[in-house]
């Protein structure tokens, strides 16, 4: 169990054992790998317990309509399956909105900018460690070694996906929809910024088109140019992952008329 930003308790799920992340005050969670309802006790320490676990055609049914940005039947069908009050349904599946859309944050690749001041700090952090060993001042070790673990364990996932953008090959990528997952603020910036989930159908040169999906963080300006239709440049990379290219390089706005999101 650890404490997350923004009061964030991550549990393990008891049926699956995945990252089970539970509110301040949240008496219960489902959990989006297996489908199970889990609740703890208010105010206590001990590990939630399951009540009831959704169907796999339920679960992806569920996790649709809110890709689709359809709560209020994501609600009605939760409340049927869980069977719990419509407030409970709605609070849990807030829960799970919050925890996509952390998700896709946290999976985002660096910016340019961003992974400069990464290699930066490490640079850093590595001058303080040599100068630590030298010179028998271990405090510059250890906080050396601090700082190079807790960039690397907070940004492990932005670093893999910045490597597999770099070393991707492009490719062109109509969307065929889009949902807005919902919107993060980011160090440093005053508005927030929508978290948005794409579907796309990628158009490999040499290869036969398929489909994919994938989060994006875009700002406002960016997602107003985004609809079905709009071709966007994307990265494949040997082991199937489409990232959308960073900065987004939009290839071709979707005309009027064009891009209904059928196939």
């Amino acid at each position: 169990m650890s404490a997350g930003a923004g009061g964030v308790r991550g549990w393990a799920c008891p049926s699956c054992g995945a990252p089970l992340p539970l509110a301040a005050g949240q008496p219960q969670a489902l959990c989006l790998y297996c489908g199970a309802t889990v609740v703890r006790e208010a105010g206590g320490s001990a590990p939630p317990q399951v009540t009831v676990e959704l169907a796999p055609d339920v679960l992806a049914r569920l996790r649709q309509l809110l890709l689709d940005e359809r709560p209020l039947e994501a609600i009605r069908l939760y409340q049927q399956r869980a069977g719990i009050d419509e407030a409970q349904a709605a609070q849990v599946l807030a829960g799970v909105i919050r925890d996509l859309t952390s998700r896709a944050w946290r999976q985002q690749p660096l910016s340019q900018s961003g992974f400069a001041i990464v290699m930066a700090v490490d640079t850093a952090c590595l001058a303080a460690i040599l100068w630590g060993a030298l010179t028998g001042q271990m405090w510059a070790v250890g906080l050396g070694l601090a700082v190079t673990v807790g960039f690397g364990l907070a940004l492990a996932g932005a670093l893999v996906a910045r490597i597999k953008q770099l070393t991707g090959r492009p490719a062109p990528a109509v969307v065929r929809r889009l949902a807005r997952l919902g919107d993060i603020t980011l160090r440093g910036q005053a508005e927030p910024v929508p978290v948005t989930r794409l579907g796309l159908e990628v158009r490999p040169a040499g290869g036969a088109p398929f489909a994919a999906e994938c989060n994006a963080i875009l700002r406002p300006s960016t997602l107003a140019r985004v609809r079905p239709g709009t071709v966007l440049e994307v990265k494949l990379t040997a082991a199937g992952d489409v990232i959308p290219s960073m900065p987004l390089n939009v290839l071709s706005e979707a005309q009027e008329g064009v891009g209904d999101g059928n196939p």
